[in-house]
């Protein structure tokens, strides 16, 4: 199984609302949609500005179950090539770039990607690294200047620093 950096939202089909500075807000289908899914775009302007099929969609969410899509995006291979629903379904801007005027928003839609460190891997590298290498450190320090009491209190003040160092990654991945 590959790791992967880069992920799909839950259902990854959004609305975002562009302002003139082109600062996008993010809609996902948990916090735009109700009774009706406003994760396509709708009839009106599919035909000009979007090529998605069918509209309304079938599924609500669009894309059927929450992780259907990331299944395909880490595991290609179980991908069958004759399947296009997913694709015909996932709206694609056809006018080229989202023009915004410093009057209203605009609304636009396409695939949430959610960016970010891998952190399970991240903090298994930082704990192998900082347990071995305090513990090495430790049993050469020793070695060399047989000194048991100080070689601990440095391999201490190393776990000690390597505990911030995940604590810091758990506060920023939030």
């Amino acid at each position: 199984m590959s790791k992967s950096s880069i992920s799909l939202a839950n259902n990854p089909t959004c609305q975002f609302t562009v302002d003139a500075s082109h600062y996008a807000i993010v809609q996902t289908h948990a916090q735009a949609c109700g009774a009706i899914c406003f994760c396509l775009p709708g009839p009106e302007r599919v035909c000009l500005e979007y090529r998605c099929t069918p509209v309304p969609a079938d599924l609500a969410p669009t894309l059927g179950e929450e992780n259907y899509l990331m299944h395909y995006f880490l595991r290609p291979e179980c991908a069958v090539r004759s399947q296009d629903w997913v694709y015909q379904q996932v709206p694609k801007r056809m006018r080229g770039q989202l023009f915004v005027t410093p009057y209203r928003p605009e609304f636009a839609w396409g695939v949430c990607f959610q960016e970010g460190g891998h952190w399970k891997t991240i903090y298994f590298l930082l704990v192998v690294v900082v347990v071995s290498g305090s513990l090495v450190f430790s049993i050469v320090w020793t070695q060399t200047r047989a000194d048991i009491q100080g070689a601990f209190a440095v391999s201490s003040y190393w776990v000690a620093v390597g505990c911030l160092m995940v604590g810091g990654i758990g506060v920023r991945s939030q």
